[in-house]
């Protein structure tokens, strides 16, 4: 997974806010207040955790509008949830699906392979086998003749059917 770094003024703009502080820092990570250290936005939603932001060791606090501190990097928006929930989509983005036949796997005539299936090198499937969409065949993996693999079933190396 390519990792996400950005200002803080890349990410106020992606979530609709205004920076009070540094607007060039850079942000690497999401993580909790309590947890937080440099390279990490963290955030505070709710007035239960206000009292920590003087303690947070983040590099900068997606707070709320109505939100008084100075000498801490914040992001102020109107909805922090909200914000906090597209940039958490930004920074841990849902990798590609992988799909498809491996050139090295062995598919016998009359067998069926969904083209939603993965199927990796060295998986040999007999004739009149079926696989179904999002099943996952690992290298080595044997489908004997009319056997089924059923939807998003994970056949790990080596296994026989």
């Amino acid at each position: 997974m390519k990792k996400v770094i950005k200002t803080l003024s890349e990410i106020a703009i992606f979530v609709g806010g205004r920076i009070s502080g540094d607007s060039g820092i850079l942000i690497e990570r999401i993580r909790g207040i309590d947890d937080a250290g440099e390279g990490d936005l963290t955030f505070v939603a709710h007035p239960k955790y206000k009292k920590k932001i003087e303690t947070t060791g983040a590099s900068a606090i997606l707070v709320a509008s109505d939100t008084t501190c100075t000498g801490k990097n914040l992001v102020i928006v109107e909805e922090p949830y909200i914000a906090l929930g597209r940039l958490l989509a930004l920074f841990h983005p849902e990798e590609e699906e992988v799909t498809g036949i491996d050139e090295h796997a062995c598919i016998e005539a009359e067998a069926s392979v969904s083209p939603e299936a993965v199927v990796y090198p060295g998986v040999h499937i007999c004739r009149g086998a079926k696989v179904e969409r999002k099943a996952i065949l690992y290298p080595g993996v044997f489908i004997g003749r009319d056997a089924i693999v059923g939807e998003a079933s994970i056949l790990y190396p080596r296994a026989t059917l």
